[in-house]
């Protein structure tokens, strides 16, 4: 669980770390900058052997203006590309020493990147050249196999992705290519240095089969797109062609944007989850022949929508607000999870308040086809009607 930021505050002051605010309002960043620099001088005095890369971010699709969004569709300076469920990681080929691997997850132990590189088959290669690659690790049966590769033991891992699964490196981006910082560089030149590196790679038997690289489609972008989204990929990415590399943890309109495929479904408040006294999240369920069946968790809610749905028992703890219960919401999620049969990922869209939670009846074979991925549609599926 992230750690707040007095939790943060008091590891400094047991380890006699001191820490510079660096705005006007406290940040937990100040602290967690001064603990990894901390633990990484304690695994590696000499310095280490390569530099962490904060992944660059995408901007979401849905938050542009519609102006914005028709000009990723026509304009040539936009590039578009398959976006991969995985996990992401930067992959660092330090020449004459090694190859190093990290994903975009921080840890509330040493406060650095999670470190992937004893999950590697090509973990022992020395290369003859240096790189950063910016990459999303998959696997055959989707995220969370390769979740589950990189979250158990290493060398389990690499047993079982030498027996029975593969994972595959794909590689979007380059932000070092034999020593040179690349970060400056507008997109269309970092990719003649991925090039390059795609070259070093195919001549080069240890690596070749863990790497792909995925295509850039500059024309029939929205046919491309819908046929991602029909066959079921995750969505697609645009990006603006002249943009450098952003590792500020920012998310740029004028760089990267994100458009997933998605699921809609219309349902209604049927409870909450209460931790610590505070209302964490609203539970959405929707009705079928099978009766009740829970769809989402909508967690991270905003501070008005929390205090509205808030209600301070006689007992002194907190509860849903009675009156909320019923109210009917659309949400959206990438998919349903497979053993939850609950959405990933879901957010709010609108609240439905001339509807009934009676309004919100799917078939149940509808609801298992969403599950199983069965039901599919170009851009979004949704699935309520009124009896």
């Amino acid at each position: 669980m992230p750690r707040s930021h007095q939790q943060l505050s008091d590891l400094c002051k047991s380890l006699g770390l001191d820490y510079h605010q660096s705005g006007p309002r406290k940040a937990k960043e100040d602290l967690t900058r001064v603990l990894r620099a901390h633990f990484l001088k304690q695994d590696y005095p000499n310095g280490t052997p390569y530099i962490e890369l904060v992944p660059m971010l995408a901007f979401p699709f849905e938050k542009l203006r519609p102006k914005e969004q028709d000009q990723l569709w026509t304009s040539p300076d936009w590039f578009c590309q398959q976006k991969f469920n995985g996990v992401r990681t930067i992959l660092h080929f330090v020449r004459d020493v090694g190859v190093f691997a990290h994903s975009r997850e921080t840890s509330e132990v040493t406060f650095r990147r999670r470190d992937l590189s004893a999950y590697l088959l090509f973990g022992n290669y020395k290369p003859t050249f240096s790189a950063v690659i910016d990459c999303e690790a998959t696997a055959d049966e989707g995220l969370q196999r390769v979740a589950a590769l990189l979250h158990q033991d290493p060398v389990a891992s690499r047993r079982l992705q030498g027996e029975y699964f593969r994972i595959t490196f794909n590689c979007f981006d380059i932000t070092n290519w034999q020593g040179e910082d690349l970060r400056s560089l507008p997109l269309r030149e970092r990719l003649t240095h991925l090039t390059k590196f795609s070259g070093t790679v195919e001549c080069c038997s240890d690596l070749k089969n863990h790497f792909v690289f995925p295509p850039f489609v500059t024309k029939g972008k929205r046919q491309f797109v819908e046929r991602l989204l029909g066959e079921n990929a995750e969505g697609a990415i645009f990006k603006y062609q002249h943009s450098p590399y952003r590792d500020d943890g920012s998310r740029s309109r004028s760089a990267w944007i994100k458009l997933k495929k998605s699921i809609q479904l219309t349902g209604f408040v049927s409870g909450a989850d209460v931790r610590d006294g505070i209302l964490r999240a609203l539970r959405i369920s929707v009705l079928s022949e099978d009766g009740f069946q829970l769809i989402a968790k909508i967690a991270g809610l905003s501070r008005d929508l929390r205090k509205r749905a808030s209600l301070r028992s006689p007992a002194g703890g907190t509860q849903l607000d009675p009156s909320f219960l019923g109210k009917v919401v659309t949400v959206e999620g990438l998919e349903l999870a497979a053993k939850a049969a609950r959405l990933l990922h879901p957010r709010i869209v609108e609240w439905r308040p001339e509807l009934k939670q009676e309004c919100c009846i799917y078939r149940a074979a509808d609801l298992l086809a969403l599950k199983e991925g069965r039901l599919r549609s170009p851009m979004r599926v949704t699935g309520i009607f009124h009896p």
